[in-house]
């Protein structure tokens, strides 16, 4: 299953960090591929590892880069249904990208070109999960809502205070996750800090941000099409995108594939370079904070030699205890980054080993 095929995280967290760092080798868990797309352009790279169990992602992620390396900045953009296009265009492109694909990740796309048609970035598990909620949301919130995109919520003579606010406590309940059919356990596991989801969304309202919001445009409207280029995802600005194409079509980045458990990963291959980032998405949603430091643990002490940063987030569960925290401060120069994540939905924290 592709649990997410757009942007679910603020990737100019990790962008930051690593810009700043300029390491050669970027070592990232897959996941939709948007997080790791943001980085690419960075010119001290040399060496890319793209980590994932869920094959499916690692073909997603393989499709952008074909699709980026072939087509033009809008038709990408388009390809991958960030805008729009007519179904049978997208499909009509699959054969120019295919030759730049492994003969595994041709014939997944092959047999699911329904997907292609659709837009990718439309697809994943949780962007199929908004889409089913989207109506009912909107209608619960009635006309007036939208307008929050444009104007300060104190502005809006009708905004639906009410509903907003019922809406609100709906989505702090972790049942609701459940029985609305989201089958991701970063939202329906038991020791899940829903509340935060609702907060954040109440943050970005009425701290009139829901324009520049990249969240808050998935789940209210599904597209970000009407966000200024200047406030998207760095994956999605056309400015970086250009320079990402170039270094793919210069052959200018080594970029390799693993198929297995980013712990097992780290534990199992140091590295040679001289400088690492570690790009650990929201793995404290799955592995518990002990399990987390033991791998920093091994991967200090197999990268002696390199210098190793990173991001790792948290996302309503598994955040560090405070005994955890002073190990964590113990085993690396930690900053809590969580204020420059614009979802305000995660705990992210840059490390330096």
């Amino acid at each position: 299953m592709l649990f997410y095929s757009h942007v679910n995280e603020d990737n100019t967290v990790e962008r930051n960090a690593l810009l700043r760092q300029q390491p050669d080798t970027l070592v990232s868990i897959t996941g939709s591929g948007e997080r790791l797309l943001a980085l690419l352009d960075a010119p001290s790279l040399r060496q890319v590892v793209a980590v994932d169990t869920n094959i499916e992602a690692q073909h997603l992620f393989a499709l952008k880069l074909g699709a980026l390396k072939t087509l033009s900045i809008p038709d990408y953009l388009a390809f991958i249904g960030h805008t729009a296009l007519r179904p049978a265009h997208r499909r009509d492109q699959l054969p120019r990208i295919e030759p730049h694909l492994t003969d595994e990740t041709r014939q997944y796309w092959s047999e699911r070109r329904v997907l292609i048609e659709r837009g990718v970035v439309n697809v994943g598990h949780f962007e199929t999960y908004l889409a089913r909620l989207r109506p009912l949301v909107r209608f619960l919130l009635g006309p007036h809502f939208d307008a929050c995109f444009t104007k300060p919520v104190t502005e809006i003579a009708h905004f639906p205070h009410r509903r907003w606010n019922g809406l609100m406590r709906l989505f702090s309940q972790t049942w609701v996750y459940q029985l609305t059919g989201n089958l991701d356990k970063a939202f329906t596991a038991s020791d899940c800090n829903s509340p935060l989801i609702a907060k954040a969304l109440r943050q970005t309202l009425t701290q009139n941000a829901c324009a520049e919001s990249f969240m808050f445009h998935l789940i209210f409207r599904g597209q970000l099409q009407s966000m200024l280029n200047e406030q998207l995802p760095p994956s999605l600005q056309p400015l970086i995108l250009e320079r990402i194409q170039y270094r793919l079509r210069q052959n200018d980045l080594t970029i390799q594939f693993a198929n297995e458990d980013i712990c097992q990963y780290l534990q199992k291959y140091p590295s040679v370079a001289e400088s690492v980032f570690l790009s650990l998405s929201d793995l404290l949603s799955f592995v518990p904070a002990e399990q987390l430091l033991n791998v920093l643990r091994d991967v200090k002490d197999q990268y002696r030699n390199a210098n190793v940063q990173g991001i790792v987030r948290s996302f309503l569960r598994h955040d560090f205890t405070p005994d955890e925290t002073e190990q964590f401060n113990r085993l690396a120069t930690v900053e809590d980054v969580s204020n420059q994540e614009r979802t305000r939905m995660y705990q992210a924290y840059h490390f330096s080993l």
